[in-house]
């Protein structure tokens, strides 16, 4: 197994805030980012991974959702996610992240594999 450093096993969110797009930690298998998005600005999409599930917990803020989780030529799906929210985005979904609200929207979000 290989070693890593501490920086590289823990981290806390308040040590990782402050940009837009963090890359936290990678490996072969799977990617850690955190996305502080302020109140009104689109946090990502209208995009899709093409090979990586996403995976996404709302740290803090609302995120509007929409998902095209039926194809793209349908309509998509959306939600007002709050707080404490989980959202699975699928490989090749196409998706629109925003932030609502009053405060900005703090993102958690999980790829694997690797996407950025």
């Amino acid at each position: 197994m290989p070693s890593a450093t501490d920086e590289e096993l823990w981290t806390t969110i308040e040590e990782a805030r402050g940009g837009f797009f963090d890359v936290l930690n990678a490996t072969d298998r799977a990617q850690t980012v955190l996305h502080t998005v302020e109140p009104g600005r689109v946090a990502g999409g209208p995009n899709e991974h093409p090979d990586s599930d996403q995976v996404a917990f709302v740290v803090e803020g609302t995120a509007q959702v929409r998902l095209w989780a039926d194809g793209p030529d349908q309509p998509p799906r959306e939600k007002a996610c709050p707080e404490g929210t989980m959202i699975h985005i699928p490989a090749d979904v196409q998706h629109w992240v925003k932030s609502v609200g009053e405060e900005e929207l703090v993102l958690l979000s999980v790829y694997a594999p690797p996407e950025y």
